[in-house]
């Protein structure tokens, strides 16, 4: 156990060494409201996921990104939308990390046996796919038959 605790034991829970969200949703509150509303606002103006269909996106959202970057160091806000240019910069390396990470995983299956970990990774990101993102989807399930 994580505390000398055996883990059969009534209050024992073995999280040791896993993934602690609490360390980002805790302390970065505003920060990740105010990239939830740049994904709101694109969500609005082109539609819910569709920014995962966008061809040559990962190259696109590396142009938004840097644009935004450009652009905070002469006003703090977008024009167009209100929002900060920090957001929509924050908002494009999510987007960015993503497809990347999306990228490495269809790699990564086609070249090796996944892992049950990993296989419940990409179970649970596929479904939480917008429907409108059938590239993506189709992508995943004919790579991860497994985690249709």
């Amino acid at each position: 156990s994580d505390l000398g605790i055996d883990q059969h034991s009534a209050g024992a829970k073995m999280d040791g060494g896993k993934v602690r969200p609490s360390l980002i949703f805790g302390a970065m509150p505003r920060a990740l409201l105010a990239v939830a509303e740049v994904g709101t606002y694109g969500a609005s103006k082109y539609s819910d996921g569709g920014w995962l269909a966008v061809e040559n996106g990962l190259q696109r959202y590396t142009d938004a990104m840097d644009r935004h970057r450009l652009s905070a160091d002469i006003e703090d806000n977008d024009d167009e939308s209100g929002l900060p240019h920090a957001a929509h910069m924050a908002w494009n390396a999510l987007a960015r990390l993503e497809l990347m990470l999306r990228a490495a995983a269809v790699k990564h299956s086609l070249t090796i046996a996944p892992s049950t970990a990993f296989a419940e990774r990409i179970k649970v990101a596929n479904s939480n796919c917008s429907p409108t993102t059938p590239v993506v989807n189709a992508a995943l399930s004919a790579a991860h038959p497994w985690s249709a």
